[in-house]
């Protein structure tokens, strides 16, 4: 192995040792549960182990053809360029989508090193955070929901920790994504400041996809006039006002850029969908020219509320295992299945929590999010680059599934996975520690937050009531 060689597995294990194991800690204290700790942790270092893994996979099953090696290799001269002191972007042009990647992986690389691996471990690490940011908002905006089913899901779904391991689009926009429905999460619960990251993510996606920037600002957008304070209660009237302003400016500034990058003259809906049939022929062509299933005959042009659920089918279900091809396909296929019998058992949750949307806005904007998500992207003609968007929808999508266990969830699983919303709500969404902390728990044992211990005979609060919201676990 030469030196240069050495780097990727440094990056890894330097990111394993010093970086992974803090912040994990901090969400477990965060929490007061060593669990989701545990969870946190395992799934960063299965999330850099992800890295060299997709580079195999890329060498061995796709015969070295990837958009990832493509926008290393010009990140890497445009790095070279830099320490030169050459600052000319002629290698990124057009700059909006896959320029904007490889001109800020070029500046990556510039710190870091041009070795590939390296590259690629970096950008996993920054899915990583992103996938920190998502749990967080969901722990804000939902602070009695199920946070470590959320956080299993997140942290450990095999096409979260794969895809988003690589330099590319896929990496960064669940970054920024992350941050910024953690910025969403804090302005829905009453805070003004959540907009820093709100904005600062939504701008950066608006780099690399501006439509998916331009979703994300559309799902919360629709959630804010229903924000609440932490307390519940709706929140004042001058920062409602001022959001309302700060929002509409970003929502035209993202709205033209979205119109420059599909060269449309405006956002109509009649425009959308001859961009919806340019994006199922070009994916439907390389499909065509891939080996494996082609995909293209099923991609959906059409705004029709009545194709829904075949656009669910077609985004979320497949591929089925008789309809994949090769490996990641069959992979891809076994998760589609797991997701799909994930969200029926949990029917009763999703009513529940749907019956809240207007007292829980960022289950709102989760829920328009997902559902214009697989509008639009079911007229991806290509399983392989739908598979990899789709870890921007997961995140939002099983937020549905994760809310608080009902009545006859607690009595089936016990008291100790009821995640009522403790005194301390207060306290976590201003993301300081619960009281007591790691600390407080006997050794050998899950911590629960403190709060009298609730008996069998007990009657539990319904879901939604004013009890229920503020009786600690």
């Amino acid at each position: 192995m030469s030196p240069s060689s050495l780097w990727g597995p440094i990056a890894i294990l330097a990111l394993g040792l010093f970086a992974v194991p803090p912040i994990a800690r901090r969400l477990g204290e965060l929490d007061g549960d060593p669990t989701v700790r545990r969870i946190a942790f395992w799934g960063g270092l299965a999330k850099l182990a992800a890295a060299p893994v997709y580079l195999v996979v890329i060498e061995k099953v796709y015969g070295g053809v990837a958009d990832a090696l493509g926008n290393t290799n010009i990140a890497a001269r445009l790095a070279r360029q830099f320490r030169r002191g050459d600052f000319s972007l002629s290698l990124v042009h057009p700059f909006l989508g896959d320029g904007a990647i490889r001109l800020l992986a070029g500046i990556v690389y510039s710190f870091t090193g041009t070795d590939t691996l390296e590259g690629f471990v970096v950008f996993s690490f920054l899915a990583y955070l992103g996938t920190v940011a998502f749990y967080r908002g969901f722990r804000i905006a939902i602070p009695d929901g199920d946070r470590r089913r959320y956080a299993a899901l997140v942290f450990l779904l095999p096409s979260c920790l794969f895809w988003t391991a690589a330099t590319g689009k896929d990496a960064l926009s669940v970054l920024c994504l992350g941050l910024a429905f953690y910025g969403g999460a804090k302005l829905l619960t009453g805070r003004l400041v959540g907009l820093v990251p709100l904005i600062g993510g939504l701008g950066v996606t608006a780099l690399v996809r501006p439509n998916l920037a331009l979703l994300g600002f559309v799902s919360l957008a629709v959630a804010f006039p229903f924000r609440r304070t932490v307390e519940g209660r709706p929140a004042p009237l001058a920062g409602t006002v001022l959001g309302v302003v700060v929002l509409v400016v970003v929502g035209l500034a993202l709205a033209r850029v979205t119109e420059s990058f599909f060269h449309i003259p405006s956002l109509t809906p009649s425009a959308i969908e001859q961009v919806l049939r340019r994006n199922a022929q070009l994916t439907g062509v390389a499909a065509a020219g891939q080996h494996g299933f082609n995909s293209s005959v099923h991609a959906s042009v059409s705004l029709d509320p009545l194709r829904f659920p075949l656009d669910f089918y077609d985004t979320v279900v497949r591929p089925l295992p008789f309809q994949a091809s090769g490996i990641t396909q069959l992979a891809q296929s076994f998760q589609n299945l797991f997701v799909l019998g994930l969200l029926a058992v949990s029917w009763r949750r999703i009513v529940a929590l749907l019956g809240e949307t207007f007292r829980r806005p960022y289950v709102l904007g989760a829920l328009v999010y997902s559902v214009i998500w697989i509008v639009l992207f079911a007229s991806i003609g290509n399983l392989g680059i739908l598979s990899r968007e789709e870890t921007q929808l997961l995140p939002l999508l099983l937020v549905l599934a994760c809310g608080p266990a009902l009545a006859q969830d607690r009595a089936t699983t016990g008291a100790r996975d009821a995640p009522l919303i403790p005194p301390e709500a207060a306290a976590l969404a201003g993301d300081v520690p619960v009281a007591g902390g790691a600390a407080a728990s006997s050794p050998g044992r899950p911590e629960r937050l403190a709060g009298p211990e609730r008996t069998a005979a007990e009657p539990l609060p319904r879901l939604g009531s004013r009890r229920a919201e503020h009786t600690p676990a």
